[in-house]
């Protein structure tokens, strides 16, 4: 995990990036996607001089939050966060020429550098520019009691894309792909007796009506009526005591049904339509038309 020491002269909200001897101002450590790190900062109480930050100001804070984001739209999914319940107060020494310096110091840790927020804000650029760290600290009645912002953090893009693949830190139902999401909802609608399109679809119902579009469609009922049409696929329609139809363009339609009206038509097709004590009607097929009567 890499460490990234930041000194900052955090008497103001707006904290500044500065050296170990708070004398010149630096600017943030470029971080890199998907590399896990650790944040040490450091914090002056002036803007000169190296007196630490007062840590009895900080004793009242419980809980940190750390985020990252180009913007500051709260609605929207954070580029970056870290493991804010493993973020740690305390008060380190640092030797330097023989010399030891006290600092106030916050450890940050950062171990999901890869998300897909991140990602896409990157694109394929090699750096950008843009980010800005929040700190808040909470007390014990989850208000906010103090908040420290440091602007300008660079993150570095991959030419390697990391191990694991990015995985956004929005909202998700975990598990569940964009496919199986998609038939289940499907699915839902099917067993309402509603409509379906796109695709291979099916719909079916009792004294209902259904109807599906595009691809190889399919419906069914008993007492309802049924329609089903698609471009370059197979269609067909079935049910008892209702109204049946089917229609498509380069492909197979069929309709069949007792006591109701049939009707299927396409064109460069074979077409067929089927009904007992009913009325049928089919038009179409450039290839072919197989009209078939049974009138009880």
């Amino acid at each position: 995990m890499q460490e990234h020491i930041i000194y900052l002269d955090a008497h103001e909200s707006v904290a500044v990036v500065r050296d170990e001897k708070n004398m010149r101002s630096l600017p943030p450590p470029t971080l890199v996607r998907g590399t896990a790190c650790v944040l040490k900062l450091r914090l002056f109480a002036e803007r000169i001089g190296t007196t630490p930050f007062p840590i009895a100001n900080l004793y009242d804070v419980v809980s940190w939050q750390w985020a990252m984001d180009s913007d500051f739209c709260d609605r929207s999914p954070h580029k970056l966060v870290a493991d804010s319940a493993n973020i740690e107060l305390n008060s380190v020494q640092e030797f330097r020429d023989g010399i030891g310096r006290a600092y106030t110091q916050i450890t940050i840790p950062m171990p999901s550098m890869e998300t897909g927020e991140l990602a896409r804000w990157l694109g394929s650029e090699p750096v950008r520019a843009g980010l800005t760290g929040e700190l808040t600290g909470f007390d014990a009645t989850g208000s906010p009691i103090y908040i420290l912002q440091i602007e300008g953090f660079k993150i570095r893009n991959r030419i390697v894309a990391s191990a694991a693949p990015p995985t956004s830190s929005s909202c998700a139902v975990p598990g569940i792909t964009m496919e199986q999401l998609q038939q289940m909802i499907n699915q839902a609608i099917i067993n309402a007796g509603g409509n379906s399109s796109g695709g291979n679809n099916s719909s079916s119902g009792s004294e209902g009506s259904n109807s599906s579009s595009g691809g190889n469609n399919s419906s069914s009922s008993s007492e309802g009526d049924n329609s089903s049409s698609g471009s370059g696929g197979n269609n067909s329609s079935g049910g008892s005591g209702g109204n049946n139809s089917s229609s498509g363009s380069g492909g197979n339609n069929s309709s069949s049904g007792s006591g109701g009206n049939n009707s299927s038509s396409g064109t460069g097709g074979n077409n067929s339509s089927s009904g007992s004590g009913a009325y049928e009607n089919e038009t179409g097929g450039a290839i072919s038309d197989d009209i078939t009567y049974d009138i009880l």
